[in-house]
């Protein structure tokens, strides 16, 4: 569950807030259920102190962001530790990563999703985003003609996924698509990545017209000289 949990978090940042803008969790119920089955409750305060309750014990600790490397420096139940940043999603969701680990924290907001089902919560938010293919931020995945997966990224504007600027990843590694043309099997279209990111892109139907009218030119060229 945790390679699958990185895996979707990971497809989902374009959407995170910053944990500079502290208003995004404070004062929220932040809970997740420990190694013991017990919900745990997280309220980060405003003042920088933290209350962690379980089962009705309430203990106090401190927390401190950290703009230096978008983290948060958290004091409580006589322990410390540094969390990165990761998610902020919705105030709904918040996922950090122990700091030079692989570590996920996951937390969810009870008044949002009662069932602290992260992953439930997650998977639906990614489902409309992949249904609002025009809206900046969203994504959709095509299959080439050689059975490649990619991912296109809408960040540039409200124009959909083939707008110029617009990112583009392998859907299987999450790597930025090498400099090149990619054809597509639907839309029947050619779209061309350089830096990882859209250049330009065309539909089949042009391509091949463009090389029909080539073809003829030459045909006719030939045609002249030889006649």
């Amino acid at each position: 569950m945790a390679t699958y949990l990185q895996s979707l978090v990971q497809r989902l940042k374009q959407h995170s807030k910053s944990l500079a803008d502290t208003a995004g969790f404070i004062e929220i119920p932040w809970a997740f259920i420990d190694d013991t089955g017990t919900r745990v409750t997280y309220i980060f305060r405003r003042q920088g102190d933290i209350l962690v309750s379980r089962q009705g014990e309430v203990t106090r600790g401190n927390w401190e962001y950290l703009p230096q490397i978008q983290s948060l420096l958290i004091q409580a139940q006589g322990k410390a530790h540094i969390y990165n940043q990761v998610l902020l999603l919705d105030s709904s969701i918040m996922v950090l990563r122990k700091d030079d680990t692989e570590e996920l924290f996951a937390l969810a907001n009870p008044a949002k999703i009662a069932d602290l089902d992260i992953l439930g919560y997650l998977e639906s938010f990614e489902q409309k985003a992949i249904k609002s293919p025009g809206k900046k931020g969203s994504f959709e995945v095509f299959e080439t003609k050689d059975g490649r997966k990619i991912r296109l990224i809408n960040e540039v504007s409200d124009s959909g996924s083939f707008a110029l600027g617009n990112t583009a990843l392998d859907e299987n590694s999450e790597l930025v698509l090498s400099d090149g043309r990619y054809k597509l099997k639907d839309p029947d279209y050619i779209i061309e990545v350089k830096g990882g990111k859209i250049v330009r892109w065309d539909d089949n139907f042009g391509y091949y017209l463009f090389i029909i009218m080539i073809f003829m030119l030459g045909l006719t060229f030939f045609v002249v000289i030889f006649s």
